[in-house]
């Protein structure tokens, strides 16, 4: 057999269950889809009462329903604003609640999870409750951290009701963005390392095509300047139009051309 202890109300109910093959867990959860129902409009009323627990002057049935590019039924793209965002990490925290170890997958989901907190209304503060179990503690800090952050940013008009390819091209110009500023760091790295091959007696780095690399001449040495202003010896490789300076050795002459 297999227990559950399961919050109803005010009170608490031990649920037994036995052991059943895929098809008796099949009209199982067939049977509890009505059940189900009255759950998540309890989960969600319980969401709503700590919202407006930190936000008494709010309406979150109508403000956060349709907003941004996460509030509200589903969600891509980038958010635009802080209460956006907040609805984007309480999607996120959702998710991880239904890959919870401590989380069964159908009494235990986060949008009809019941679990137990308190609102002190003077400090606009909600607290989930010790009497918790461990997914009930996890679904109830989602919803407590996401009433926070709610009441903590703000409604902006022209967030509500955003067409969704609104947020798809800020995220296309977000990529983008991010693209841009890899490059331009890739290309500091790129300026870095030339400082330090200078800085090692490598006189320049020459570019040129695998089709022109066979050699129109040998390798000849040159004397040149090391850093320290010693003499060494560097060598200069000929390639069909183009002159590479391989190197510059106090002791040797380069042979990084061969």
């Amino acid at each position: 057999m297999i227990y559950k202890d399961v919050e109803v109300g005010s009170g608490h109910c031990l649920l037994t269950f036995p052991r059943m093959n895929t098809l008796q867990i099949v009209f199982l959860v067939a049977a509890s889809l009505s059940v189900g129902q009255s759950l998540d409009y309890l989960a969600l009323h319980q969401f709503r009462k700590m919202i407006l627990c930190v936000k008494p002057d709010s309406w979150p049935a109508l403000d956060y329903a349709d907003y941004g590019c996460y509030c509200g039924y589903g969600g891509s793209g980038t958010p635009v604003d802080d209460l956006d965002r907040c609805c984007q990490v309480h999607d996120q925290c959702y998710s991880d609640a239904m890959q919870h170890p401590e989380c069964w997958p159908i009494l235990d989901n986060p949008y009809t999870e019941l679990y137990d907190y308190s609102c002190d209304e003077a400090n606009k503060k909600v607290t989930c409750g010790s009497k918790n179990n461990v997914c009930e503690m996890f679904i109830c800090e989602c919803d407590r951290k996401a009433a926070e952050c709610f009441g903590r940013s703000p409604w902006i008009p022209e967030h509500e009701h955003l067409p969704s390819e609104n947020c798809h091209v800020q995220e296309y110009k977000e990529t983008h963005t991010h693209m841009h500023a890899r490059a331009r760091e890739g290309a500091r790295h790129l300026r870095r390392f030339d400082n330090r091959i200078k800085q090692m007696g490598l006189l320049r780095w020459s570019i040129f095509h695998p089709a022109t690399f066979a050699p129109s001449s040998s390798a000849r040495d040159h004397s040149c300047a090391l850093p320290d202003h010693s003499s060494g010896h560097c060598k200069h490789q000929h390639y069909e139009h183009q002159q590479m300076v391989t190197g510059c050795s106090p002791s040797v002459s380069c042979d990084w051309g061969k």
